[in-house]
């Protein structure tokens, strides 16, 4: 089992004028890109691979264990994922071929929690002494 940090969603931006990139409606109105969430990036980015879904039906089945773990996942929440998943991900994560590198260069923070998963999550409680014993609520 690993765990994955869910990274705050990303505002894609013009490289040159950092202003956001736009998105052009079908009435030909300009709009900026929503940003990108972490299940955004995962099912748009790496469920979406041709290469993903090899394994028949257990490939198709790992695009929704994927879906479902991180739709209501929220920024700064682990979310664990079953090892060969995880493998899966990764191994796909490293295998992009980015058609826009520059799009692709402001998504590092979604690769990079793949490639920094955790072993494991736990809470602990620990004791600050000032004026008496407080608690603290630590996740690491």
């Amino acid at each position: 089992m690993k765990f994955v940090l869910v990274m705050d969603p990303i505002q894609l931006r013009n490289f040159k004028t950092k202003e956001p990139m736009l998105l052009r409606g079908q009435n030909g109105e300009l709009s900026e890109l929503p940003p990108i969430t972490h299940h955004d990036f995962n099912m748009d980015y790496v469920c979406s691979q041709a290469g993903f879904g090899k394994g028949g039906v257990e490939g198709v089945r790992r695009v929704n264990k994927i879906n479902a773990l991180f739709i209501d996942a929220k920024p700064g929440e682990y979310v664990a994922v079953e090892d060969a998943d995880y493998a899966a991900v990764l191994k796909t994560v490293n295998e992009i071929e980015w058609t826009q590198p520059l799009i692709g260069a402001q998504l590092v923070p979604f690769m990079d929690a793949w490639e920094k998963a955790l072993d494991q999550v736990f809470d602990a409680t620990i004791a600050v002494p000032s004026n008496g014993s407080k608690e603290a609520h630590v996740q690491v």
